[in-house]
């Protein structure tokens, strides 16, 4: 265990096996924004719902964190499903806070209090830790990457969720 966590400390965004493409405009953004902003929370606290708090006891590094509810899966339906997964997924694996951060300096800091916090075993997890996240790309390639996929952040990012947007259209 405590080399897994020294490999997720290591370890890069798998692009092969998860992709997160910039989302979309939407032609009536100022209309649908409360409706997705409210969707966004409620994919937010889906996604923590079970997730335990990613912490082990300090004095077991090797401990692996209580997980409530190891698995979720849910289903997004509806209009602009597409823009919502990827807005989420962006949220979640903190492109966001990456592209909001300032510049490549305060970028490269961002990521090394990403790992920082990562490294601390026994810190409890918080709601704007990244996760990794992205669509599951649908090709042999991706298929074949998603089968070696580890979590960078194993211990820290929460447990597997698998979100569908149906009818949406991922790239690759």
């Amino acid at each position: 265990m405590l080399k897994a966590r020294i490999a997720g400390l290591m370890a890069r965004y798998d692009a092969q096996a998860l992709s997160v493409e910039p989302p979309a405009p939407l032609t009536s953004a100022a209309l649908h924004l409360a409706a997705q902003q409210a969707a966004l929370q409620k994919l937010h606290a889906w996604c923590a719902r079970g997730a335990g708090g990613g912490d082990s006891p300090f004095l077991r590094p090797w401990q692996r964190p209580a997980l409530v509810q190891p698995v979720s899966v849910a289903v997004l339906r509806g209009a602009q499903v597409a823009w919502l997964a990827e807005a989420f997924s962006r949220q979640l694996d903190g492109s966001d806070q990456l592209a909001a951060a300032g510049g490549r300096w305060a970028g490269l800091w961002l990521r090394l209090r990403v790992k920082f916090n990562d490294a601390q075993w026994w810190r409890a997890r918080q709601p704007t830790d990244p996760w990794d996240a992205g669509y599951l790309l649908n090709n042999p390639v991706a298929r074949q990457a998603l089968r070696r996929f580890v979590p960078r952040r194993g211990h820290a990012a929460g447990p597997p969720r698998g979100l569908f947007a149906s009818g949406a259209a991922a790239g690759g």
